[in-house]
């Protein structure tokens, strides 16, 4: 990934910031959005965790899936020759936030156009409203003009509208929040534990000056409030930020909650505790009753055998001898 240096005095105003504007929360110097999606950043700020973020997070998977298609359709469209392209010209006007034609009927000689039944199926998953999961959300003159003119033609420039306006919900909301959450290395339950103990500290704080000035106890004792004051302040800079000291001393890092999901270890304790039951046939049954008649001592080491044995015999003899005394 993109590598930059932060000096102390030169981003000191940015990294203020950071810790109490959102806006300026997820900024990291010299990333941008382009870095992720060409997959050039490592984990935690990979193009897997992004997609992930986008599907279990935000919910806005269809997205990325619609950014990388429009990239691929633009691509293999400025391929054709261009007696194919000449099929289907671009738009005859641009889009204006003004706009508010309704989709006219595809005619019959559109069907000859280049890619149509790509674009026919790409208007029923992305602009459907009624009968798709992964309808784009979109404002209402861009998804018109969408329409509109992809009745009339294939060409890329008619979903350029709604390709910007996605791109720029990406950038501007879903890669500054994802980024805030990358850089975390505890989960949300602990973020809402490191507030809770810190408002509990500034709570002690009025409790021990009250009960030191009322008790006529000694000065001393009211050291106590540095310490709440500092857990305080430390508190709730790490509840923030959603940054551990600890776990970062240590190298761990929770797993994000979007990425639990995916996570092999769940999935195999979420098939465990299943409400679901294998049915089995019967004779399955009655040999999973049955103990297991195998063999110890084909597992047993030889010297294992051998000692227990020795020790089986020793007792043996130890128990005959007092049973005659006796």
């Amino acid at each position: 990934g993109p590598n930059y240096r932060y000096s102390f005095f030169k981003d000191f105003t940015v990294s203020f910031k950071r810790w109490f504007y959102k806006g300026n929360q997820t900024e990291l110097k010299g990333l941008e959005l382009e870095h992720v999606l060409r997959g050039i950043t490592k984990q935690p700020i990979s193009l897997y965790e992004f997609k992930s973020y986008l599907q279990n997070k935000e919910h806005t998977g269809e997205n990325l899936e619609f950014y990388y298609w429009y990239k691929d359709y633009k691509e293999r469209f400025e391929s054709l020759p261009d007696n194919k392209k000449a099929k289907s010209p671009p738009p005859s006007q641009c889009y204006t936030p003004e706009f508010d034609k309704e989709r006219k009927e595809m005619r019959e000689k559109n069907g000859y156009q280049p890619f149509r039944e790509e674009v026919e199926a790409t208007l029923k998953t992305f602009f459907n409203k009624t009968d798709s999961f992964k309808t784009l959300y979109l404002d209402p003159a861009v998804l018109k003009y969408t329409l509109y003119y992809a009745a009339e033609t294939t060409h890329p420039d008619v979903f350029e509208a709604a390709y910007e306006q996605t791109y720029r919900f990406m950038k501007n909301t879903s890669f500054k929040n994802f980024i805030h959450t990358g850089v975390q290395n505890v989960r949300y339950g602990v973020v809402v534990a490191y507030l809770t103990m810190a408002f509990l500290h500034l709570a002690l704080v009025p409790m021990i000056l009250f009960n030191t000035y009322t008790l006529h106890m000694s000065r001393w004792s009211r050291m106590v409030v540095f310490s709440l004051m500092f857990g305080f302040v430390s508190m709730l800079l790490c509840g923030r930020t959603g940054f551990c000291g600890l776990r970062c001393l240590m190298k761990k890092r929770q797993i994000p909650d979007h990425l639990l999901k995916n996570h092999p270890g769940r999935k195999d304790k979420k098939s465990k505790s299943s409400n679901q039951v294998d049915i089995k046939k019967p004779s399955d049954i009655e040999s999973n009753q049955k103990p297991d008649a195998t063999n110890i001592t084909r597992v047993l080491d030889k010297e294992v055998i051998k000692y227990g044995r020795v020790t089986t015999a020793v007792t043996a003899l130890v128990v005959g001898i007092t049973t005659e005394k006796s």
